[in-house]
């Protein structure tokens, strides 16, 4: 090995130890913050020990029902819905309805902003593609933790039409992710939770603590689903810019998805809408 590869080697892992250490102090920084100043009321012991629930509502629509939905294919395994602002902010007081809004908080402690959403398709990926660096997977069917992000964001999933046949997301209890440190350490008899539904049920994820992956769907299969991103806030809010958001700093690390990076500095100036 030359000595300007084991620089580079050098310096690429002097980089990742710094971001790495830049991402624990935001998330520690953030999450003080608004344990002191934005929750609410005491979160319930079996969410902060899991880091994962589920909610039963009613049903949602037909996407055969919903016009104006344009389609982006971002790679050959993964195609993004995208609709209207109208349609949207529809969509999303249909979800999260006043009940719905009540149950998350005393789940979790904290009202939310909603601050990112995405609704994409996952296809089947073949073994040999599947072989590439973290940051050219075609989705994000790697055991990860997000960063950076406060110890409280929340995401949630809406199943839209996935079974265990379609390689729905799966989750692994913050408690026993914390114990694993490590995607490395996952074994196949670790007890996780499959994000399944037909637009009947939302998951939470605290994705800063749970370990996860997006499954692969098997062939001929298409795996449909919605995420949004909820950021603890003083109220109840949608943010003006779901669509909107510049996302620079994902385009130059080519990273397929759109959801901004340190989401306390992205969304400072945002406006947002209370409902």
């Amino acid at each position: 090995m030359s000595f300007l590869s084991k620089k580079n080697i050098t310096r690429e892992n002097l980089v990742a130890f710094f971001y790495k250490y830049v991402c624990k102090v935001y998330e520690k920084i953030s999450t003080f913050y608004e344990n002191i100043f934005l929750l609410k009321c005491k979160p319930q012991k079996n969410v902060l020990l899991k880091g994962i629930f589920k909610i039963k509502i009613k049903k949602i629509f037909n996407i055969k029902d919903i016009d104006n939905i344009h389609f982006i294919n971002v790679n050959r395994y993964l195609t993004i819905r995208t609709l209207s602002d109208e349609k949207l902010k529809s969509l999303i007081e249909e979800i999260f309805d006043n009940r719905i809004r009540n149950i998350i908080t005393e789940k979790t402690g904290f009202n939310f902003s909603i601050d990112y959403f995405i609704f994409y398709d996952r296809k089947y990926i073949p073994r040999e593609e599947k072989e590439v660096s973290t940051l050219k997977q075609a989705y994000s069917y790697r055991w990860h933790f997000d960063k950076p992000n406060s110890g409280n964001m929340l995401k949630i999933f809406l199943p839209v039409n996935i079974t265990c046949e379609h390689g729905p997301l799966e989750a692994i209890d913050s408690s026993l992710s914390k114990k694993l440190r490590s995607p490395k350490n996952i074994k196949i008899s670790e007890k996780r939770t499959y994000f399944v539904g037909e637009k009947d049920v939302i998951y939470g994820l605290n994705p800063t603590k749970c370990l996860h992956r997006d499954g692969i769907p098997r062939e001929k299969n298409i795996a449909t689903q919605m995420m949004f991103q909820l950021n603890p806030y003083k109220e109840w809010a949608i943010n003006n810019n779901l669509f909107r958001r510049k996302t620079s700093l994902n385009n130059k690390l080519g990273i397929w998805t759109t959801e901004p990076k340190f989401p306390f500095f992205a969304y400072l100036f945002d406006k947002r809408i209370s409902f």
